[in-house]
C-alpha cells in the first residue's frame, strides 16, 4: 500500500513540474521591447521597490511573468528583474525584436521632416525624406523601427517614435462624437490629406461620427454630407463616455511641472544677465503652490538648482502618468527685437492641452501670442502623456526680460497656465 501512495505521489510531482516548465516557456516565449532612451528595471513589481538596473531604446528581454502592469523580465547571468509595462511594447513570437503589425495597415509622420532610410539604424544611409502628415504603407517592423513603402514606390526605414501608427480595421463608431480642437480645420471628401476640401470647422465645433477608418473619423456635417477629418485634431468622446464621465475639475488630477535646464545647464543667457534655469524654477514654483491649493497631485522634476537628464525627466511624467505635463522655459534669437510666447506640442494627444493654455495665457499675460506650434523636443516627443512645452518671452529682448522678472509678469504667466489647466480638466 505504502509503495502505491509513493508511486501516486510521485507521477503527480512530475506532473506538476511538467506543468510548471510548460507554464514559464509559454511565458519565455512572450518578450518586451523598450521604447523609451532610458527605463528603470526595479526589484519588485512597482515604483516603491529599489532599481536593479537600467535599460535603454531597443533593449529586448524575455518575459517571465506580469503583475499588476509589470513585466518580470530575465536578466544576465540568471538573475531578474521587473520594468513598468508602460515603459514597453509587448511582442508575441520568437522574434525578440519585431513587434507585431498585423493590425497596423500605415503610420502617419509626425514631425516636421522624417528621414527614410536605407536600414533600421539612425547610422544608416538616407533615402529619401517626407514631411509631416505623410501616410506611409507598413510593410513591416524591426527593432521599434518600420519598413514603409513610399508613393512613389521607394522601400525605407523609419524610427517608429517620429510616427503614429494607423489601424488597419475600419469600426463603426454608433453615437460617437468629435470636437474640433482648432480653427479653420479642414473637413476632406475622403481620408486623406491630399483630398479636397469640402468645409472648414473652428475649435469647439462637435460634429457625429458614423465611422472610423484608419486614422481618419468620417463625419456629417451640415445637410447632411458626409466629410473625414484627421483624428489628430479631434477630440473625441462616446456616448458611454459622456453619461459616465468622471467627475470633472482638476482636484486629484496629477500634473507634472518641468522647470528647464537646471545645474551646469544653464538654458539661455538673458541680455542683461538673467539666466534661464533660474527664472523657470521661480515660475514653477509659484504654480506649484496654487496647483496644489486646489487640490491637484503636483510632482515637480526638479526642486532646486540641479541637474537633471531629459530622459529622467520623461520618465516622472510617464512613471506618475501624469494627466498634463507642462514644461516651462524662456526663449532666445540674435534679433534682439523678437518677443511674444510660444507653446509647443508634439503628439497629438497634447494639442488640446496646447491650444487650451496658450489661449488662456495669451489673454492673461497680454505680450505677442506666436502660437502653437508642433516642436520636435525631447520632454515632449517621448513623453506618453499629454505634453506640451512652454516658451513664455524671450531673455534676449531687453524689455521683455526686464518686464519677465517683475513680479506682475510672474503672476500673470502663473494664472495663465493654471486657468488653462482649470479649463482642460472641464
Amino acid at each position: 500500500m505504502k509503495k502505491k501512495i509513493c508511486v501516486i505521489l510521485f507521477c503527480l510531482l512530475v506532473f506538476l513540474a511538467s506543468a510548471a516548465a510548460v507554464k514559464t516557456e509559454a511565458k519565455a516565449s512572450t518578450t518586451i521591447t523598450v521604447n523609451q532612451e532610458m527605463a528603470h528595471i526595479r526589484s519588485g513589481p512597482g515604483l516603491d521597490y529599489g532599481i536593479a538596473g537600467q535599460a535603454g531604446l531597443n533593449d529586448t528581454f524575455n518575459v517571465l511573468d506580469e503583475k499588476n502592469g509589470w513585466y518580470q523580465i530575465q536578466l544576465s547571468a540568471g538573475k531578474s528583474g521587473w520594468i513598468a509595462g508602460w515603459l514597453v511594447e509587448k511582442n508575441r513570437s520568437g522574434n525578440a525584436a519585431d513587434t507585431n503589425s498585423e493590425s497596423i495597415s500605415a503610420a502617419i509622420v509626425a514631425v516636421s521632416q522624417l528621414n527614410v532610410r536605407e536600414s533600421p539604424s539612425l547610422s544608416s544611409a538616407t533615402i529619401a525624406s517626407t514631411s509631416y502628415g505623410t501616410r506611409l504603407q507598413i510593410v513591416d517592423t524591426k527593432r521599434g523601427w518600420y519598413q514603409v513603402r513610399l508613393a512613389d514606390g521607394t522601400l525605407g526605414w523609419v524610427a517608429g517614435y517620429y510616427v503614429e501608427q494607423e489601424q488597419q480595421a475600419q469600426k463603426e463608431a454608433k453615437g460617437d462624437q468629435v470636437m474640433l480642437l482648432q480653427d479653420q480645420t479642414n473637413l476632406r471628401s475622403s481620408p486623406s490629406l491630399s483630398a479636397s476640401v469640402l468645409a472648414t470647422g473652428d475649435a469647439g465645433e462637435t460634429y457625429p461620427v458614423l465611422k472610423q477608418s484608419g486614422d481618419w473619423y468620417e463625419i456629417q456635417i451640415n445637410g447632411g454630407t458626409h466629410a473625414y477629418v484627421a483624428s489628430w485634431l479631434v477630440q473625441k468622446s462616446t456616448a458611454a463616455g459622456r453619461a459616465n464621465q468622471k467627475k470633472p475639475g482638476i482636484k486629484g488630477k496629477t500634473i507634472v511641472l518641468d522647470p528647464g535646464h537646471g545645474g551646469e545647464d544653464h538654458g539661455t543667457t538673458g541680455y542683461s544677465g538673467t539666466l534661464e534655469k533660474v527664472i523657470t524654477l521661480k515660475t514653477v514654483d509659484a504654480l506649484y503652490g496654487k496647483l496644489k491649493k486646489a487640490g491637484a497631485r503636483v510632482i515637480l522634476t526638479r526642486r532646486d538648482d540641479s541637474y537633471v537628464s531629459l530622459p529622467q525627466r520623461v520618465e516622472i511624467s510617464n512613471t506618475n502618468r501624469a494627466d498634463a505635463f507642462v514644461s516651462i522655459h524662456f526663449d532666445s534669437s540674435q534679433e534682439v527685437y523678437i518677443s511674444g510666447h510660444t507653446t509647443y506640442y508634439f503628439h497629438r494627444r497634447g494639442l488640446s492641452l496646447a491650444n487650451i493654455i496658450d489661449k488662456q495665457l495669451s489673454n492673461s499675460i497680454r505680450t505677442h501670442d506666436r502660437g502653437v506650434k508642433f516642436g520636435d523636443y525631447h520632454v515632449i516627443r517621448e513623453n506618453k502623456q499629454p505634453a506640451i512645452l512652454l516658451e513664455l518671452g524671450y531673455l534676449s529682448n531687453p524689455q521683455e526680460e526686464q518686464m519677465m522678472l517683475s513680479k506682475a509678469f510672474q503672476r500673470k504667466a502663473v494664472a495663465g497656465i493654471y486657468n488653462g489647466l482649470q479649463e482642460y480638466f472641464q
